[in-house]
Order: structure tokens, then sequence, then C-alpha cells
């Protein structure tokens, strides 16, 4: 019965009585983490910019400190469902290419805390990828046939070359 069952609530016949609502959390390391929220299409939209906005807040503190740190930016886009902040949710794009927006923004605003904190010339930053393209076609899959894997075979999820291959 797996095709009319699922186990994560953003996607098509979630059934909340089968498996709880997933929570976002937080926490530091030797405290018991804490709910931040549920997590819905709003949360969605939103956890790229709260990701980046404590990332910005965590270069200001820690560039004051006279010694070197690495910090870790895992964005969730353009991983499906692609839902962009608000700001970016363009009618007139598919949700794929403002998540995009969203990612550019994002990124945009970790090398302008990085600039502002006048440590620019002392980092490294890394851009990478954890898959492949996708071409996911499907009802209610406004993301899918706009990508390419160039001369490489497959994409995301096979486990070809076009699919696992990145920078």
């Amino acid at each position: 019965r797996s095709s009319d069952e699922a186990f994560w609530s953003l996607q098509p016949y979630y059934d909340p009585e089968l498996v709880p609502q997933t929570r976002i959390l937080q926490g530091l390391r030797g405290e018991n983490s804490t709910e931040v929220a549920v997590y819905d299409y709003d949360a969605r939209a939103r956890m790229d910019g709260n990701v980046t906005d404590r990332a910005v807040e965590l270069i200001g503190s820690y560039s004051r400190v006279a010694r070197p740190f690495f910090l870790y930016v895992p964005f969730t886009l353009p991983h499906g469902p692609p839902a962009p902040h608000p700001d970016f949710a363009d009618p007139r794009r598919s949700q794929y290419q403002n998540v995009l927006g969203d990612i550019d923004r994002n990124a945009g605003r970790i090398l302008d805390a990085i600039d502002k904190a006048g440590i620019a010339n002392n980092t490294i930053v890394v851009w990478t990828a954890d898959n492949g393209p996708s071409t996911y076609e499907g009802k209610g899959a406004d993301y899918g046939a706009q990508a390419d894997s160039g001369p490489f075979r497959g994409e995301f999820p096979s486990a070809w070359e076009g699919a696992i291959r990145v920078p």
C-alpha cells in the first residue's frame, strides 16, 4: 500500500494519524534540543533564509574572535518540494527558477557578511552540491524537465554519473 501513503508531511497522501508531523529542532552540543517550528510549507519556504540569518550572525560574532572558525551552511533548496521564500514566489516562473533566486540571495548574504566582517581576504568559501540534475516530471511537479547533465548519462536519483557527479 505504498502508493497511497507518505512519510513526510509535505508529500501527497500524508496522514498525521499514521506518522506524527515533522518538527524543526535546534540545539547546541551538550544541551537538549528545542522545537523551533512544525515542518510545513511555510516553514519549508523560510528555512534557508533562517539558516542564512544564523550563519550571518555567527560570521559577525566569530570574526571578532582572533582565531579561525569553520562554518558549514547546508541549504535545503533546490531539493523538493521547491518552495521559495515568499519574496521569490513569482508566478511567471517555475518554482525551480524561483528557488534559484532564493539560493542566490542567501549565498550573497553570506558573502556580504564575510566582507562586512573584514575577513574576506582570509576566508575560503567552497560551494558544492550533493546531486546531479533532476528532470522529474509528474502531476503537480512544476520543477521537472529543467535540468541537463551535459555529456553524462543519468539524472537524480539514478546511480549513473550524471546523477552523482558534483563539482
